[in-house]
Formats: C-alpha cells, structure tokens, sequence
C-alpha cells in the first residue's frame, strides 16, 4: 500500500493531461481537491488490485458533463461523498475501494480526493487508457460490466440513481442528469467485485501517470525537454506543429463540440490541421487525411511551456505541438473498436493504428519554429 503526498498528487494529475488527449476536465482543480482532501483527512492510499479480496466490491467515481462548464461550476464537495454512500445503499454494500474511471484530467484526481474522505483505498489501475466523453467507452463494457446502478449528484443535495438496460443507456440518461444540474455532475458506477473486474482494467495506470508527470516537472521551464521526455516515455509521435487560426466550441448535449484549425509553422508550414474536439480531441487531420483518431490519443502540447492543453483551454493563436500515442491494445479488437472506436464516436472511416499513417513522424526541436 502506498500513500501519495502532495507532490505525488501533482505529478499524476499532470501526467494524467497527457493521457487525458485534452479531456476529462482541467486536471489542477481535481488536484486541489485531492490535496484539500489529504490536509483534512490524510493522504489517499493506492493499492494494486491483486491486494484486494475477490469478492471485494469496487467502484468508480467520476465527473459527468461538459469540461468547459468546469471553469464556473467546481462540483468536488459534498455530492461526491453524497453519491458514493448513496449507491452503497442502493448495492447493499459497502465500496471497498475506488477505481479511476479514466486516467485523464479531473477523473484521475478525482478517486483519490474521495478515497481519502472516505478512507478506502484507490486501485492502482483504471478502466481506458486514456479520457473518454462518454461512460460507456470503457473496456469493463467491452468486458460485459454494467455501469448500472450509476448515482448522479448535485452540489445542492439532488441525486438521481439510473438504473438502465444498457451502458450506452446508463450514459444517455446520466448525461441529461447532468445537463439539468448544470451541465457537469458528480457520480459513481460500474459497482463490481474484484474477481469480475480483475481481468478487465488496465493496470498499474496511476504509476505510470506519475512517472510520466514527475518527468515533467523535473524538466519544467524548458519546453523541448518536457515534450521528450513525455516522447520517450508514452513513445509519443509528433503529428503537426501550427498554430491557432480557427475555434469553433460549444457546449452540446452535455459536451464540449467543435473543431480547432492550425496553420502550419516551422516544418509544417504551408499545412493545415483540423482536430475534432467532443471533450476529448478525437481526429486529426492533416491537409484533409486523417493522421490519428480514438481510440489512439491525440494530445495537443502548449509550445511555449511544453504542458499539455485541455480543449476548454485553447485559445486563438495558441502555438502548439499536437502528439499522437498508441492505446492500449485492447482497444484495437473488434470488441474494443465497436465500443471506442471512430464509427462508435460517429464516424464513417476505418480505424487505422496511429504508427501506420506515413505522416507520423520523429519529434523535431520546438526551436524550428517560425515567427510567422
């Protein structure tokens, strides 16, 4: 068992951004929480899932809503610790530890703030990979695991418990839930023991996050060194560098939409690229031709600080240095692809694994830049 201080907490939450392909929400104001949490109950404890009994009950908290309505609401009080007693009630038992839903943004935080108000363990492990916009991409789905009963909860006191035919249905009425509590929610499912989930998460997820974020900080400042060491660990490819010349994003249906055009710069110049934003960044285009899609990660860098940015955060003329990392093999079956893949997300192309598109290509010193 292992206990995080503050600086551990920060180094996941910053490693989580990279992972998180610009969702799951601004991962500094789960950090908050995670570190509020700690000052007032003590440090959250992080376990394998191979220390927990098979009939162990384990669930998983997270944030339900829009990432940019994040900015003005900050639903980490009470409603977290609200939902998860209330589902206890609802199973007839009590959660014996906390899985992170995704290992992006405010998700990867999020367990660890609830773990230590409630004192339960956090398991090492998570259900994507990655950040996903909606909770039914997850491989406990691909796997069979219901999210139902799945408990949505307010800063006000309002709960709702969706108890749903499918994932995809638990997702479609806990997401209007949260539109009616003001576009982004607290909430908790995917209740299951240790023996069903064992063989459905992908381990050793907040380890890896750390490492990755603790890389970071130790090469803070210089942004060129930041972006290698996040390459070497992720084995990250460099799809586009530009900048910001069009954004178009709004909230929809209890998500972020939209799409972010870049102008090329430094080796890319005279070359376009388009990013479809649903929370997370899910295609990339490149001159019209797909160069990256979910479920690979596409994740957009900052080129002045090298940090990851999150889709709520971009601005216009925004210079950036867009990434693409492999996912988690599981994600490539047919099993996988029919529940994260692009004609689950809408989409009416194959997927294509991100190391198969010619245009990928070694990172190149962010010094190339041009001043145009």
């Amino acid at each position: 068992m292992n206990r995080l201080d503050a600086t551990a907490l920060r180094d996941i939450a910053r490693g989580s951004s990279v992972l998180a392909g610009g969702g799951g929400g601004d991962p500094f104001r789960g950090t908050l929480s995670a570190i509020e949490m700690t000052r007032q109950y003590g440090p959250p404890k992080v376990i394998t899932i191979g220390e927990l009994p098979d009939d162990a009950i384990v669930a998983c908290p997270f944030i339900i809503g829009a990432p940019l309505a994040f900015l003005e609401k900050f639903p980490f009080g009470d409603e977290l610790a609200v939902a998860a007693r209330e589902l206890e009630r609802v199973i007839g038992a009590p959660i014996a530890a906390l899985l992170p839903a995704e290992i992006g943004g405010i998700n990867s935080t999020l367990p660890l703030a609830l773990g230590a108000r409630m004192n339960i363990p956090v398991i090492d492990a998570d259900t994507m990979g990655r950040a996903y916009p909606e909770m039914d991409m997850t491989l406990l789905n691909v796997e069979g695991i219901p999210a139902a009963p799945t408990v949505v909860a307010d800063e006000h006191g309002n709960r709702v418990v969706v108890h749903a035919t499918s994932n995809v249905w638990t997702e479609t009425l806990a997401r209007t839930v949260s539109v009616k509590f003001g576009a982004a929610a607290a909430g908790i499912g995917y209740s299951a023991t240790v023996a069903r989930l064992r063989h459905a998460v992908i381990e050793g997820s907040l380890s890896n996050v750390r490492a990755i974020g603790r890389a970071m900080r130790e090469a803070a400042g210089d942004p060129e060194r930041v972006i290698a060491s996040i390459t070497e660990l992720t084995d990250a490819v460099e799809l586009f560098r530009g900048k910001i010349v069009d954004l178009n994003r709004e909230i929809v249906d209890g998500f972020v939409r939209g799409t972010v055009l870049l102008d090329g710069a430094g080796p890319d110049a005279g070359s376009r690229m388009a990013i479809d934003i649903q929370n997370e960044y899910l295609v990339a285009r490149r001159d019209g031709s797909v160069v990256a899609s979910a479920p690979d990660i596409v994740t957009v860098m900052d080129a002045a600080s090298g940090l990851p940015l999150t889709t709520e955060s971009l601005r216009y003329g925004y210079r950036l240095v867009v990434l693409g990392i492999a996912c988690n093999e599981r994600w490539r079956t047919e099993a996988g692809l029919a529940v994260g893949g692009p004609a689950r997300l809408g989409y009416d192309f194959p997927y294509v694994p991100l190391e198969q598109h010619a245009t990928a290509r070694a990172r190149g010193p962010i010094g190339a830049w041009s001043t145009a």
